[in-house]
């Protein structure tokens, strides 16, 4: 099984109508960094981790032709890990986003606190309390 403990995934990427808004949402309040960005005739990518964390990644992807494929044409969820989930769901909702369920123990998933919300593009984002190393 040598070929599967060197395999990893680099990143996801999902469309977004507006990549400065979509930038700032994942830089201030859900913590991310802006690690590279792609440009493309078509397209324009930010490429983003957490500070310490470059190998799990979100692609955001702005469609320059208008085009916004998969734009809210399917259910898609992206997790993010943090210290405090309390006050990342606090933040979204002083964004006007929509909450779904606050961050509070899920006894489905061993207690662990998970909060869900959408971002501007109506992505489920779900705030789950980060262990503690």
């Amino acid at each position: 099984m040598t070929a599967v403990s060197k395999s990893y995934m680099g990143s996801t990427g999902i469309s977004v109508s507006n990549l400065e808004r979509s930038l700032d949402f994942y830089t201030r309040i859900i913590g991310l960094k802006k690690i590279f960005e792609v440009k493309l005739p078509h397209m324009e990518e930010a490429i983003m981790a957490f500070e310490g964390r470059p190998e799990t990644r979100i692609a955001l992807m702005y469609h320059a032709d208008g085009s916004n494929p998969g734009l809210k044409s399917r259910m898609v969820k992206v997790s993010f890990y943090v210290p405090n989930p309390t006050e990342v769901m606090e933040a979204i909702r002083n964004e006007g986003l929509k909450i779904i369920r606050e961050a509070v123990p899920v006894p489905e998933m061993r207690n662990a606190i998970v909060g869900l919300a959408y971002d501007h593009d109506g992505y489920l984002v779900e705030i789950v309390k980060a262990r503690e190393t």
